[in-house]
């Protein structure tokens, strides 16, 4: 009797988790970061990594948690963005595919980093150092997104986004393209 109740619990756990529809998923992507106007003069253009965590309340909407790597170089000048953002995807589905709208807001790690010029001086090579700064700023983003599904579980995760970092001298403002994938939990 007890190896029959044991059966059915078992096989009772395994039909309803093999239909269920999982509430949590995971994002990996990667992508290009175009800087805008004075960031770009400065920094130029740079890649990114992001992992996303994404909790399904309902339907349509997703909140998500995510943090990144985001890195600029221009000649003798980097910059370095490490992104702890909280946000939501709005979906709309058509045609098989998910089309999304996320938005987010949260803390941007940043460090600044120059390379000082070398002169000779009296024989010898002066400068050459690392100057890093480091600093926390708020930072939000907007973008347009789709998911292509290649399974149940599993999607192909393509957006755009324009992104913002807010600091006490300007705005350093970006375009990311990325492009991953997810998976459900």
């Amino acid at each position: 009797m007890k190896r029959r109740i044991i059966l059915l619990a078992v096989m009772l756990i395994l039909s309803c988790s093999s239909f269920a529809q999982t509430k949590f998923a995971l994002g990996i992507a990667g992508g290009v970061n175009f800087g805008l106007s004075d960031f770009a003069d400065k920094y130029g253009n740079g890649y990114n990594g992001t992992v996303t965590l994404l909790y399904s309340p309902v339907v349509s909407t997703d909140l998500t948690f995510s943090i990144g790597y985001n890195k600029w170089n221009k000649e003798e000048l980097s910059f370095i963005s490490i992104p702890l953002l909280a946000g939501f995807r709005f979906y709309f589905p058509a045609l098989g595919l998910k089309f999304y709208l996320p938005g987010y807001l949260g803390l941007h790690i940043t460090t600044s980093q120059a390379v000082l010029p070398t002169a000779v001086i009296n024989g010898e090579i002066k400068g050459g150092n690392v100057v890093s700064f480091s600093n926390n700023h708020f930072g939000f983003g907007i973008g347009a997104g789709v998911l292509v599904p290649l399974s149940s579980m599993i999607s192909l995760d393509f957006n755009v986004t324009f992104n913002s970092i807010s600091t006490s001298e300007s705005n350093l403002n970006y375009i990311s393209l990325n492009g991953g994938i997810q998976l459900g939990l």
